[in-house]
């Protein structure tokens, strides 16, 4: 994998999303740090795209974030589905930051997140 490629075009269309946020949104976003990781550490699941690991059992914890997300399985999963990675990027990070938010996974398959 071209991992160089692929935190950049990760890291790009984060920050992209984190800049369309209106002003009252924008600092909570801010606030959660987001860290790119090649894999998922041992413990969680190989395939496993993203992680908040604040929400659990469909509730908040009370430590805020950060948000993790996979390239790895990220591009692997976008090639197998036939997405653009950066798409899956995005739509990872909206998932996990609708966790952060208080969205269980219920809701976020509501609004095309899941």
């Amino acid at each position: 994998m071209d991992w160089d490629r692929l935190f950049a075009v990760a890291e790009a269309r984060v920050a992209a999303v984190c800049e369309s946020f209106p002003d009252a949104l924008k600092a909570e976003v801010e606030a959660v740090p987001c860290i790119l990781e090649r894999w998922p550490p041992e413990g969680l699941e190989p395939d496993i795209l993203g992680y908040y690991p604040a929400f659990e059992n469909d509730r908040v914890g009370e430590e805020k974030g950060p948000i993790f997300l996979f390239l790895g399985p990220i591009q692997t999963s976008s090639e197998a589905w036939g997405r653009d990675f950066g798409d899956e990027v995005e739509r990872t990070f909206l998932h996990e930051l609708g966790h952060h938010l208080g969205l269980d996974e219920e809701e976020l398959e509501e609004r095309d997140l899941d």
